[in-house]
């Protein structure tokens, strides 16, 4: 069972980062991905697979499409209104933010250019403090998400998605 959590309307997610200039974003692949996949009626993850025609290797990829189609909007939102934004995401075979092994930091900024001052995360809260404790608490950061329950959801994987079954899925609140 997944803690369930909504996204923070526009306004407060443009209220707390109003402050800051450049903003990452990270969104978790576990609750995070799937109660927007459950909200949003998008596919919990998508795999894809890239053939390199040089090497002729195939790399596969599962990506947590929900956060992602969510972060690119947030990304949008925030651009919009004259942030730097760089978004990254915690892919569903790693550990997410709130569980993983003792010692396991992330390196979630993808460019070592990119200073951020200031994280939203889009996950639970306990994810935001996952990233805090990474950072030395040198960066604020702030999860746009809100617990509100937990989603017990049946899913089907059908053509390199994964996708809930709502008739057989709800939330508990």
């Amino acid at each position: 069972m997944a803690v369930y959590s909504k996204i923070y309307e526009d306004e407060k997610i443009l209220q707390l980062s109003s402050n800051y200039k450049n903003v990452l974003l990270l969104g978790c692949g576990g609750c995070a991905n799937e109660s927007l996949a459950f909200t949003n009626h998008t596919p919990i993850y998508v795999a894809t697979k890239e053939e390199n025609v040089e090497t002729a290797i195939e790399k596969s990829e599962i990506i947590p499409y929900s956060v992602k189609n969510e972060c690119e909007r947030i990304k949008q939102l925030l651009e919009s209104r004259g942030h730097q934004v760089l978004y990254s995401l915690i892919p569903l075979s790693q550990n997410t933010l709130c569980i993983r092994h003792s010692g396991a930091k992330y390196d979630f900024n993808p460019n070592t250019q990119f200073v951020p001052d200031v994280i939203l995360t889009v996950s639970c809260s306990a994810g935001a403090y996952g990233i805090y404790e990474d950072v030395n608490k040198s960066v604020p950061v702030y999860s746009i998400m809100q617990s509100c329950g937990q989603l017990a959801y049946y899913y089907e994987d059908l053509h390199g998605e994964r996708k809930i079954v709502y008739d057989k899925s709800d939330i508990i609140c």
